[in-house]
């Protein structure tokens, strides 16, 4: 038994130094990549959320930094995220009787691009949609902040699962 816990632990050594692209995390990236940036995402929504797009490419930031090996670089950078805000809008939902509204819904739509400068055959184009619902006794502007938060976190969620999980 004591053999196999050595075993584990000079393959896990020569695999490190290697630079081997495997993690027990779900996430997988390209040995050659150890830097990125996130260019300051547009918001071309209709609907503007002043602080909306400085907010979601900072936490695209953070993620990655804290869930990665990846290095923040803006100037010379392996990946490069861009993107932009397409779709921000607070519908009615779930329509009852007497023309009231069972709940209200903040849905953002995020296009990003993906460019890996090493290898063109990587880069990828890709729309995110997410939503959140709150009853509609609520009155927006006093649970705008939880839920921009909340769809944030979803959204910056599905580019880093598609960055660097669809793989795994």
């Amino acid at each position: 038994m004591r053999r196999i816990g050595w075993l584990s632990v000079l393959l896990l050594l020569v695999l490190t130094s290697w630079r081997c692209s495997i993690s027990l995390s779900g996430i997988s990236i390209d040995p050659s990549i150890d830097t990125f940036n996130v260019e300051t995402f547009e918001n071309t929504a209709d609907l503007l959320e002043p602080t909306l797009a400085l907010d979601l490419t900072e936490a695209l930031k953070d993620r990655i930094r804290n869930s990665s090996r990846l290095d923040w670089n803006k100037s010379k950078p392996d990946i490069i995220f861009t993107g932009t805000i397409t779709g921000y809008r607070i519908s009615s939902e779930a329509q009852q009787r007497g023309a009231t509204t069972a709940f209200n819904q903040l849905t953002i739509n995020l296009r990003v691009e993906y460019e890996d400068l090493n290898d063109d055959d990587k880069n990828w184009k890709k729309t995110f949609s997410r939503f959140v619902q709150f009853p509609s006794d609520q009155v927006f502007n006093t649970v705008k902040d939880d839920l921009i938060e909340e769809v944030t976190e979803y959204l910056v969620q599905d580019v880093f699962n598609e960055a660097f999980a669809k793989n795994w």
